[in-house]
């Protein structure tokens, strides 16, 4: 008799704001072959195929899956799953918590002194190392051409310079924000022009 496959999901492990590592292990394919396993997730109790699912090949035996995109601080439910021919079975939930953004009391005391332009950025809640930062440099009247500098800092420390005489078409620019940099709140981004600067509000970058 062909039955349900047996399949156990693991804690989660390496939690982190906006990701986490989730594992299961097939132990019985219930006499036909597990066409399909992986995890699925979501804020909500007993996840299954209809929420988000990430998989993770086939057969018996143990598998991990790196989930990303999560919510900092948010509660998260997840189920290993295992697909043979007879149907899907679920290994019991996993309730795993992402960690918080980090917190600090900024210092920034740079400020911007250009009234030509308007300086943009993305309206995100945090950023990633690696990740691409779009710049824009507003003005319903003037183009912006060129930046005599763009640099990140930390409050009021220098971390990293992206080049100088940097071009901006249509007035817009993308950074890749450096791998590896210390979680914080209190970054900012700095366009040098001429005479002027122009400062960004803070952003958060996590690991």
């Amino acid at each position: 008799k062909l039955e349900l496959a047996v399949v156990a999901t693991e804690e989660v492990q390496n939690i982190k704001q906006s990701s986490a590592l989730a594992s299961g292990v097939v132990v019985g394919d219930g006499g036909s072959n597990v066409s399909s396993r992986g995890i699925c997730y979501a804020s909500t109790p007993n996840p299954d195929l209809t929420d988000i699912v990430l998989r993770s090949g086939n057969g018996l035996g143990s598998f991990n899956v790196n989930i990303s995109g999560l919510s900092p601080n948010t509660k998260y439910f997840v189920r290993a799953f295992a697909t043979n021919v007879t149907g899907t079975s679920y290994g019991v939930a996993k309730i795993f918590t992402t960690a918080a953004l980090p917190n600090q009391t900024c210092n920034i005391k740079t400020q911007t002194t250009g009234t030509n332009y308007n300086i943009q950025i993305p309206n995100s809640e945090f950023f990633q190392g690696g990740e691409t930062i779009k710049i824009t440099m507003f003005s319903s009247i003037y183009s912006f051409g060129q930046a005599e500098e763009v640099a990140l800092y930390e409050n009021e420390t220098l971390v990293s310079s992206f080049g100088r005489w940097i071009y901006f078409p249509s007035n817009s620019k993308e950074f890749k924000i450096p791998e590896d940099l210390p979680e914080s709140n209190c970054y900012n981004l700095r366009v040098k022009k001429g005479n002027d600067i122009y400062v960004t509000e803070t952003i958060t970058i996590i690991n």
